[in-house]
């Protein structure tokens, strides 16, 4: 418990003001464009899908999603939900940022290539983000 509480810490003094409080969700890109955690992103829309939801850095964790989706009304996301077509979840451990990406096979890596940095603190990184498909990373 104690590294954990280190780990996360140091992965919130490494941001800056990357792990805040209050409310983290967001709709505007023009919110983060000076922040000093670093968020990466793919532009304002990709492929038809525009941002859907900010949520800023906390413990460690963002997340930029794309488009909407329609739940099922029956099946396994008929009660409640629905992966969206395109999201870029953020992870700061130890100073390294790792970006999840979860979408189908084609958007992913048409994602990955066009990653660029969204706020100052990512611009003033000299190392690029390590890019994960399909899974999240823990510390």
């Amino acid at each position: 418990m104690k590294r954990l509480l280190a780990a996360t810490f140091l992965a919130c003094t490494v941001a800056g003001a990357g792990c805040s409080s209050g409310d983290d969700r967001s709709l505007n890109l023009d919110d983060l464009r000076n922040a000093q955690a670093p968020y990466y992103y793919v532009g304002s829309s990709f492929e038809g899908h525009d941002v859907s939801y900010i949520y800023r850095y906390r413990a460690g964790e963002a997340s930029i999603d794309y488009g909407t989706c329609e739940p099922p009304s029956s099946g396994f996301f008929g009660e409640g939900g629905c992966p969206v077509p395109l999201q870029l979840q953020h992870r700061l451990c130890l100073g390294v940022v790792t970006i999840s990406i979860f979408g189908n096979p084609g958007i992913a890596r048409r994602a990955a290539k066009a990653l660029r940095p969204l706020s100052k603190g990512a611009r003033a990184r000299t190392q690029k983000p390590v890019v994960v498909f399909d899974t999240g990373v823990s510390c």
